[in-house]
Formats: structure tokens, C-alpha cells, sequence
């Protein structure tokens, strides 16, 4: 994704963003503890107890996860901003595996289907006489209804090539 230039006022208001919702996580994080607390595990029981402690993850849980990654994201754009990180070349070849990669470029290149991507297609990530593998070009990914195999352009390149993460971007550059 590129980022958009970010003025100084724009700055002050993401640094005020992070500082409010890091403000919020402690909130959430105070109470859970105190309902917790509150429960006293040792009248309810360990049966009752562990359920408790689900219902609690179910209805802060989310939450939390959602303030960390926004966080984590406001982070990110304030040190970039700051000049403090500089992704340079990683970061124009991620974004061109990302979003200017089509699945089905992909798929065609290693595969070379007869009828095209439009139908289900063998699945080169198990052995299969039948047509399992189903590429989704709306979406820009892929699934196997047999082996489940499933991703995008990044992750077939590192199933087919047997490579990590940086390797498969890499390839990726030629399409």
C-alpha cells in the first residue's frame, strides 16, 4: 500500500489518535483483569472458570486485537513520516506483489491450465486426478476444496517454488 504524504498537523492529530486509543487499551485491559479478579476462580471452578474467561476474550478480545493492529498501523505511518524507517526497494517490490500481481498471471505461468483460470483446475500442491483448485480473480486469491490449500500470489509462488516469504516477492517482480 503507498502511503500518502502526511502534513505536520496530520502528524499531531495520528500522534494524539495512537496516544487515545493506547489510552483505551489500558481501559479495556483494567477491566478485564478487575472482572476477572472479581470471579474469583476458585468459587466458580475451573470448569466454570474457563468458560467465564472465553466470554470475557469473546467480548474484549476482538477489541484488543483491533486496537493493537490500528496501533500498530498509526505507528508505522508516524515513523515513516519522522524519516525514522526507510523500506525503499522492499517496499515498492511488496507493494507490486501485492496489488499489481493477478492470481491468475500466476496460476497461467506455472500451471499453463487448458481451459484457463475461469474453471476449477488440478491442484499442483497435492497429488489429484481431479480438478480441485479454484482461483478467485474478484479477489485476487486461490483454494483447493481437497488439501485446502489457499493465498495469494505470494503464497502460491511459495508453494510452487518451495521458497520463504522474500524469495516469492522477488519472483514476483518478473510478472
Amino acid at each position: 500500500m503507498k502511503t500518502p504524504e502526511i502534513f505536520a498537523t496530520d502528524l499531531i492529530m495520528l500522534k494524539e489518535m495512537l496516544l487515545g486509543i493506547n489510552h483505551r487499551k489500558k481501559e479495556v485491559e483494567k477491566f478485564v483483569k478487575r472482572f476477572l479478579i472479581a470471579a474469583d476462580y476458585r468459587e466458580l471452578g475451573k470448569i466454570r472458570g474457563y468458560f467465564l474467561e472465553k466470554v470475557v476474550d469473546l467480548k474484549f478480545g476482538s477489541e484488543l486485537r483491533i486496537i493493537e493492529k490500528s496501533m500498530r498501523r498509526i505507528s508505522i505511518l508516524i515513523a515513516k513520516q519522522e524519516k525514522k524507517i526507510n523500506l525503499g526497494e522492499w517496499e515498492n517490490k511488496y507493494d507490486h506483489a501485492t496489488e499489481d500481481v493477478r492470481i491468475e498471471d500466476v496460476v497461467k505461468h506455472y500451471l499453463n491450465p487448458r481451459d484457463g483460470v475461469r474453471r476449477r483446475i488440478r491442484c499442483p500442491f497435492h497429488d489429484g486426478k481431479s480438478n480441485h483448485l479454484q482461483v478467485y480473480e474478484k479477489t485476487n486469491s486461490y483454494h483447493c476444496f481437497s488439501c485446502k490449500a489457499s493465498g495469494t500470489p505470494i503464497n502460491f509462488v511459495m508453494g510452487i517454488e518451495k521458497c520463504d516469504f522474500k524469495e516469492a516477492v522477488d519472483i514476483l517482480q518478473n510478472f
